[in-house]
């Protein structure tokens, strides 16, 4: 009996040992699901901070390093193509075309696949461009004002350190200005005046300034002063130094301008090396502010060539049958002022008239050439102006709504002891055609008397103002020479 309960107490102690070695220790169900949470709010958590951290960097830090650089993005913008840089370095040979057209065939050059790829990038950057707007916006409220001029500041200063316009840039244009003052010095001549033959007038010092205007197989042909040469033997000296007898052709008392020939004989039948002939540009498309030579007799001396600008380009002289639109520099002027007004294309699109009152100011001005071109014509073929004798002007379309004048030319008034005076033309009278030919400006009227002679009759249509309106008839002048 105790053998079999002694065996029964061990088999009892064993199997509580074993159980004290093989028991488990579980947690409470919750704790697991709590776990998982934090575990996860923390992974979440370092993405949001990581997050945070990146964008500010992004924000803040990128685009103003950015600013200091080189490197432009990319655009995003479709349908635009810049120009790369290789095509505007590029060296082109000469070709006949204009610049215009092959400024226009440069920048249409960027290659096919080269805008492909750009509208590719365009259309993959569609999500970014308004992060990065969104960006830039945010940026803006990081940088004050100061910040802001200093870095204006920087980039201007990178801009003038990478270009610095110096001596070599201002040489240059004063070159290219040279270069025109000597292209048109051919064309100038000194007139020499001497009422016996022997003794000769160096009127100024250096004789009376002219230039050669046009030419022919036998002459050249020189625009000059009407008031010191139509009377006395003239000697012409050309830029080369050759010297030739000079033949007075014919002048204009309105302009004071006069036309000589020259012969070529002392040139023997070779056309000069030195001289030529002066190109007349177009002074109708002279605008305010363009860049002019004044050459000639300026500031009281002899031989000038001055830089100047045109102040003025659209005002104008009312003169003898005449109007005419003339060029103001921002020269002082002196009573002796004599010249040629050139662009920077070596072009005379401009004449300064020697003691033509109707110029003189406190500043030079010179007739537009191209209001003097069918005058210049006449004298070279010798031809004297026809003289009328009215002073003309324009009906302007105010003048008709405000008087209810016809259409024509307005005679504002009369000269004394001229052919319209004779005639009975009147100061309020309006020439409205020529014989036959509608005149409408001073200008169709200028032409339509410059196809006659002096001592031909003129047949003008005129409306007359009355106390019923106007009325119309017909007046015959006997041109004349002034």
């Amino acid at each position: 009996m105790d053998k079999n309960q002694n065996t029964s107490g061990q088999d009892k102690n064993n199997q509580e040992q074993y159980s004290l070695y093989t028991e488990k220790i579980v947690k409470k169900p919750g704790n697991k699901i709590k776990r998982a949470i934090k575990h996860i709010a923390k992974v979440v958590g370092s993405a949001v901070v990581f997050g945070v951290t990146a964008a500010l960097v992004m924000a803040v830090v990128y685009p103003n390093v950015k600013k200091f650089t080189d490197t432009e993005e990319p655009t995003t913008r479709q349908g635009t193509v810049i120009p790369t840089d290789s095509q505007t370095e590029e060296t082109r040979e000469p070709e006949s075309t204009d610049n215009e057209s092959a400024s226009g065939q440069n920048t249409g050059e960027q290659s096919t696949s080269e805008y492909e790829d750009e509208q590719e990038s365009a259309t993959q950057g569609e999500g970014e461009q308004e992060s990065t707007s969104e960006t830039y916006q945010e940026t803006e409220s990081w940088i004050d004002a100061k910040q802001f001029e200093s870095m204006f500041d920087i980039r201007m200063e990178y801009a003038f350190d990478a270009y610095k316009p110096g001596v070599n840039e201002y040489a240059s244009i004063h070159e290219a200005l040279k270069a025109v003052v000597s292209g048109i010095r051919g064309s100038l001549v000194s007139v020499l005046v001497s009422e016996d033959g022997e003794n000769w007038d160096y009127i100024s010092g250096s004789g009376v300034f002219g230039f050669i205007a046009a030419e022919d197989e036998e002459y050249f042909y020189i625009l000059t002063v009407k008031e010191l040469t139509e009377n006395g033997n003239l000697s012409i000296i050309f830029e080369d130094g050759t010297v030739t007898g000079g033949i007075y052709l014919t002048g204009d008392s309105t302009t004071n301008l006069a036309v000589i020939a020259a012969a070529k004989s002392e040139f023997e039948k070779l056309s000069p090396e030195r001289v030529h002939t002066a190109v007349l540009g177009n002074s109708y498309v002279v605008e305010q502010g363009d860049p002019l030579l004044v050459i000639g007799d300026i500031y009281e001396q002899q031989d000038m060539a001055v830089y100047t600008m045109a102040v003025s380009s659209q005002n104008f002289i009312m003169d003898t049958d005449s109007s005419y639109r003339y060029i103001s520099t921002d020269i002082a002027a002196s009573e002796s002022d004599c010249g040629i007004i050139v662009n920077i294309s070596g072009e005379v699109i401009g004449l300064i008239p020697y003691g033509k009152e109707g110029l003189s100011g406190k500043i030079v001005n010179g007739y537009g050439i191209s209001e003097l071109k069918r005058l210049i014509e006449r004298l070279i073929n010798g031809k004297v102006t026809p003289y009328v004798g009215i002073h003309p002007q324009t009906v302007t379309a105010a003048m008709k709504e405000a008087y209810g004048m016809p259409e024509g030319v307005y005679v504002d008034s009369v000269e004394a002891d001229s052919p319209a005076y004779y005639a009975g033309i009147q100061s309020g009278d309006v020439i409205m055609a020529v014989n036959g030919e509608t005149v409408t400006t001073i200008r169709t009227f200028q032409n339509g008397i410059y196809t006659m002679e002096p001592g031909t009759g003129a047949v003008l249509s005129i409306s007359r103002p009355g106390r019923d309106g106007y009325r119309d008839i017909e007046i015959t002048v006997e041109l004349g020479v002034e």
